[in-house]
């Protein structure tokens, strides 16, 4: 288009509004310093949905696309809440104890039926 005048991309920097009902919640859990935390997440399958066509790209767009609103409100402030009084080196020890254990595991053959090489279409 000659009036353009950005570059298309993929990059995704908000989603939708999602039907609040069409939530459900998953309690998360994770042991860190001898002391078991546990987590209420708001996660919507619908989100899934939207993924379905999306594209490979490149990592950092994959890790860079946010959090639906109320997930984002169900998880960030109390990540936040535990990381207070922590030094920059034990919070960031905390949070990637929190990615690394907090989520189990699933091969997509066992998940999915089939073996996926795009994160999009694995559902955490």
């Amino acid at each position: 288009m000659p009036e353009a005048t950005n570059d298309f991309s993929y990059k995704i920097t908000k989603l939708p509004d999602f039907v609040p009902a069409n939530y459900v919640e998953k309690q998360i859990a994770f042991n860190y310093g001898h002391k078991a935390y546990h987590f209420n997440v708001k996660l919507n399958n619908d989100i899934s949905d939207l993924f379905k066509n999306y594209p490979g790209v490149d990592f950092e767009t994959y890790f860079n696309i946010p959090l639906s609103k109320e997930t984002y409100q169900s998880l960030v402030p109390a990540l936040k809440e535990n990381l207070k009084g922590k030094k920059e080196k034990e919070g960031v020890d905390y949070l990637m104890r929190f990615t690394r254990y907090a989520f189990l595991y699933e091969n997509d053959e066992e998940n999915f039926g089939t073996e996926n090489d795009y994160p999009q279409n694995r559902h955490y």
